[in-house]
């Protein structure tokens, strides 16, 4: 997989976990939002962060939460864009 789980799971870690001092493990099938582990503005960074660095545009794939609850929703939508394109 071009998206692998280990930098998408190192970059949430480092980028959004740690500021708000969650050093709870973090699994692949670990829930983000749905769990209230994150909130809706962390949401939105994840989303920026995706667009950044895996040049995706959630204007033309359109949002929903579930498609960035975890990191294998995550991966799953990243490769699925992959192969779009």
């Amino acid at each position: 997989m071009a998206h692998g789980s280990q930098n998408v799971n190192s970059s949430i870690r480092r980028d959004l976990l740690a500021k708000k001092g969650d050093d709870q493990p973090l699994s692949d099938n670990s829930s983000l939002l749905v769990s209230g582990r994150l909130d809706s503005v962390d949401a939105v960074e994840i989303a920026v962060l995706l667009e950044e660095t895996f040049n995706l545009d959630f204007g033309e794939i359109g949002f929903d939460p579930t498609m960035i609850d975890g990191i294998e929703d995550i991966c799953r939508m990243l490769k699925g864009e992959s192969q779009k394109g």
